[in-house]
Protein backbone atom coordinates (compact mmCIF):
# COMPACT_ATOMS: atom_id res chain seq x y z
CA UNK A 1 0.00 0.00 0.00
CA UNK A 2 1.27 3.38 -0.82
CA UNK A 3 2.04 6.56 1.69
CA UNK A 4 -0.60 8.01 0.35
CA UNK A 5 -3.73 5.63 0.85
CA UNK A 6 -2.52 5.32 4.11
CA UNK A 7 -2.50 8.61 5.29
CA UNK A 8 -5.66 9.56 4.02
CA UNK A 9 -5.01 10.48 0.63
CA UNK A 10 -2.48 12.95 0.62
CA UNK A 11 1.33 12.66 0.73
CA UNK A 12 2.30 13.65 4.02
CA UNK A 13 5.49 12.38 4.82
CA UNK A 14 6.12 9.01 7.51
CA UNK A 15 8.62 9.71 10.27
CA UNK A 16 11.33 7.20 10.67
CA UNK A 17 13.58 5.91 13.79
CA UNK A 18 16.66 4.30 13.33
CA UNK A 19 19.05 2.50 15.22
CA UNK A 20 23.06 1.36 15.19
CA UNK A 21 23.77 -2.01 13.41
CA UNK A 22 25.11 -4.36 15.95
CA UNK A 23 28.49 -4.02 14.34
CA UNK A 24 28.38 -0.24 14.95
CA UNK A 25 27.29 -0.70 18.04
CA UNK A 26 29.61 -3.15 19.35
CA UNK A 27 32.73 -1.86 17.92
CA UNK A 28 31.61 1.48 20.43
CA UNK A 29 31.91 -0.60 23.23
CA UNK A 30 34.98 -2.66 21.85
CA UNK A 31 36.59 1.31 21.88
CA UNK A 32 35.78 1.89 25.29
CA UNK A 33 36.75 -1.40 26.50
CA UNK A 34 40.51 -1.24 25.23
CA UNK A 35 40.63 2.42 26.90
CA UNK A 36 39.66 1.57 30.11
CA UNK A 37 42.00 -1.75 29.74
CA UNK A 38 44.80 1.01 28.84
CA UNK A 39 44.13 3.43 31.47
CA UNK A 40 44.27 -0.01 33.91
CA UNK A 41 48.09 -0.72 32.65
CA UNK A 42 49.17 2.84 33.07
CA UNK A 43 48.16 2.10 36.59
CA UNK A 44 49.64 -0.78 37.00
CA UNK A 45 52.95 0.28 35.00
CA UNK A 46 52.82 3.46 37.29
CA UNK A 47 52.75 0.86 40.18
CA UNK A 48 55.59 -1.37 38.77
CA UNK A 49 57.90 1.99 37.89
CA UNK A 50 57.81 3.07 41.76
CA UNK A 51 60.91 0.78 42.37
CA UNK A 52 62.45 1.62 39.47
CA UNK A 53 62.04 5.32 38.74
CA UNK A 54 60.68 7.36 42.11
CA UNK A 55 59.35 10.23 40.58
CA UNK A 56 57.19 8.69 37.76
CA UNK A 57 55.48 6.42 39.43
CA UNK A 58 53.08 8.61 40.95
CA UNK A 59 51.81 10.60 37.91
CA UNK A 60 51.44 7.67 36.10
CA UNK A 61 49.55 5.62 39.02
CA UNK A 62 47.31 8.64 39.37
CA UNK A 63 47.28 9.62 35.57
CA UNK A 64 46.21 5.79 35.06
CA UNK A 65 43.75 5.20 37.27
CA UNK A 66 41.88 8.45 36.49
CA UNK A 67 41.72 7.36 32.80
CA UNK A 68 41.01 3.81 33.68
CA UNK A 69 37.61 5.53 35.80
CA UNK A 70 36.53 8.01 33.12
CA UNK A 71 36.35 5.20 31.15
CA UNK A 72 35.25 2.60 32.81
CA UNK A 73 32.21 5.31 33.01
CA UNK A 74 32.38 5.84 29.52
CA UNK A 75 31.52 2.06 28.93
CA UNK A 76 29.07 1.86 30.96
CA UNK A 77 26.81 4.74 29.47
CA UNK A 78 27.37 3.40 25.69
CA UNK A 79 26.85 -0.11 27.02
CA UNK A 80 23.59 1.29 28.21
CA UNK A 81 22.56 3.03 25.34
CA UNK A 82 22.85 0.04 23.05
CA UNK A 83 21.75 -1.96 25.54
CA UNK A 84 18.43 0.32 25.21
CA UNK A 85 17.93 -0.12 21.46
CA UNK A 86 17.13 3.23 21.70
CA UNK A 87 16.58 5.24 17.88
CA UNK A 88 19.81 7.08 17.19
CA UNK A 89 18.38 8.88 14.40
CA UNK A 90 14.59 10.03 14.44
CA UNK A 91 13.08 12.14 11.50
CA UNK A 92 9.29 13.52 12.29
CA UNK A 93 7.22 16.31 12.14
CA UNK A 94 9.05 18.18 15.07
CA UNK A 95 12.82 17.62 13.59
CA UNK A 96 15.63 16.07 12.96
CA UNK A 97 17.30 13.72 15.84
CA UNK A 98 20.63 12.43 15.85
CA UNK A 99 21.38 11.14 19.58
CA UNK A 100 25.18 11.53 18.62
CA UNK A 101 24.85 15.20 17.89
CA UNK A 102 22.39 16.57 20.69
CA UNK A 103 19.32 17.97 20.81
CA UNK A 104 16.24 17.93 17.98
CA UNK A 105 16.58 20.66 14.82
CA UNK A 106 13.25 21.84 14.39
CA UNK A 107 12.26 21.68 10.98
CA UNK A 108 11.39 25.86 11.27
CA UNK A 109 15.35 26.39 12.23
CA UNK A 110 17.06 24.66 9.21
CA UNK A 111 17.35 27.19 5.80
CA UNK A 112 19.06 24.07 3.40
CA UNK A 113 19.41 19.98 3.69
CA UNK A 114 22.22 18.69 1.22
CA UNK A 115 23.27 14.68 0.57
CA UNK A 116 26.98 13.89 0.42
CA UNK A 117 28.42 10.97 -0.16
CA UNK A 118 31.77 10.44 0.11
CA UNK A 119 32.28 6.76 -0.95
CA UNK A 120 30.04 4.33 0.60
CA UNK A 121 28.95 7.13 3.68
CA UNK A 122 25.88 8.67 3.17
CA UNK A 123 25.66 11.97 5.15
CA UNK A 124 23.13 14.90 5.58
CA UNK A 125 24.26 17.92 5.88
CA UNK A 126 21.82 20.34 7.67
CA UNK A 127 22.65 24.14 7.66
CA UNK A 128 20.29 25.48 10.20
CA UNK A 129 20.74 28.89 12.37
CA UNK A 130 22.57 28.90 15.33
CA UNK A 131 23.53 25.52 14.90
CA UNK A 132 25.35 25.19 18.45
CA UNK A 133 21.96 25.85 20.35
CA UNK A 134 21.30 22.27 19.19
CA UNK A 135 24.53 20.16 19.47
CA UNK A 136 26.10 19.35 22.67
CA UNK A 137 29.42 19.83 23.95
CA UNK A 138 31.88 17.75 22.75
CA UNK A 139 33.69 16.85 25.69
CA UNK A 140 32.06 16.86 29.02
CA UNK A 141 33.99 17.55 32.46
CA UNK A 142 32.99 16.41 35.66
CA UNK A 143 33.89 19.73 37.28
CA UNK A 144 30.97 21.55 34.29
CA UNK A 145 30.77 21.38 30.92
CA UNK A 146 33.05 23.08 28.26
CA UNK A 147 30.83 25.49 25.93
CA UNK A 148 29.96 24.70 22.69
CA UNK A 149 32.13 26.58 20.10
CA UNK A 150 29.83 28.10 17.16
CA UNK A 151 29.44 27.27 14.54
CA UNK A 152 30.47 29.17 11.86
CA UNK A 153 27.39 30.85 10.09
CA UNK A 154 27.23 29.01 6.50
CA UNK A 155 28.87 25.61 8.13
CA UNK A 156 25.97 22.87 7.90
CA UNK A 157 26.09 19.81 10.83
CA UNK A 158 26.70 17.09 9.36
CA UNK A 159 25.00 13.49 10.43
CA UNK A 160 26.14 10.14 8.93
CA UNK A 161 23.52 8.06 8.62
CA UNK A 162 26.22 4.85 7.57
CA UNK A 163 25.72 2.12 10.04
CA UNK A 164 22.35 2.37 10.58
CA UNK A 165 19.37 -0.36 9.99
CA UNK A 166 17.83 1.68 7.98
CA UNK A 167 19.32 2.83 4.39
CA UNK A 168 20.42 6.52 4.28
CA UNK A 169 18.98 7.11 0.80
CA UNK A 170 15.60 6.41 3.07
CA UNK A 171 16.84 8.97 5.60
CA UNK A 172 17.35 11.68 3.57
CA UNK A 173 14.39 11.33 1.91
CA UNK A 174 12.33 11.60 4.44
CA UNK A 175 14.25 14.74 5.71
CA UNK A 176 13.44 16.36 2.65
CA UNK A 177 9.95 15.33 2.62
CA UNK A 178 9.49 17.02 6.00
CA UNK A 179 11.63 19.94 5.27
CA UNK A 180 9.40 20.21 2.12
CA UNK A 181 5.95 19.86 4.06
CA UNK A 182 6.89 22.97 6.59
CA UNK A 183 7.92 24.89 3.38
CA UNK A 184 5.00 24.26 1.57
Amino acid sequence: MSDASQSGGTNAPVPLEAHLLPYAASMRIATWAFATAVGFALFYFGLVMGSFVPWLALPLTIGGILAALYCAWMLRKVWLEVKANAPVVTIDGRGFRDTRLGETIPWREVKRLTRHQPGTQVMLQIEAMRAERFLRPRYKFPFGRQPAKPVPAGVPVTANLSGLDVRGDRLVEAAEAFFAATRG
